[in-house]
């Protein structure tokens, strides 16, 4: 994403705003939510907290953590989703109504929204 930060990878900007979005989700939620396996979403949220983007907190469960967005992880956050925007406003401006109007149709059927 060279919109962003260099280190912020896909996989890492959606887990940053999945986190954001579901304040104190556990690993394993988010690793479902992101389709993401175990292992895996391990490393992202290492990366994530070790940039100082998000902490673990103690949760009711003692074997599971509660992830939260830091300050500086909530103020990132907000900054890569105006890049984000405004990538997204550039791209659809070589587009017709119409064809933003297809585009969107088209991607609804390749991936569909679940929730």
């Amino acid at each position: 994403m060279r919109y962003l930060d260099g280190e912020l990878t896909p996989a890492r900007f959606a887990a940053l705003s999945t986190i954001g979005a579901n304040p104190g989700i556990s690993q394993t939620a988010l690793g479902a939510l992101l389709n993401i396996a175990g292992a895996s979403v391990v490393k992202v949220v290492d990366e994530l907290e070790r940039v100082g983007l998000l902490r673990r907190d103690p949760s009711a469960d003692r074997r599971v953590y509660a992830l939260q967005l830091t300050e500086k992880g909530i103020a990132d956050l907000a900054r890569y989703e105006s890049a984000v925007q405004a990538f997204e406003k550039q791209i659809a401006s070589k587009l017709s109504r119409a064809e933003r109007a297809q585009l969107i149709a088209l991607l609804g059927k390749v991936a569909p929204n679940e929730a």
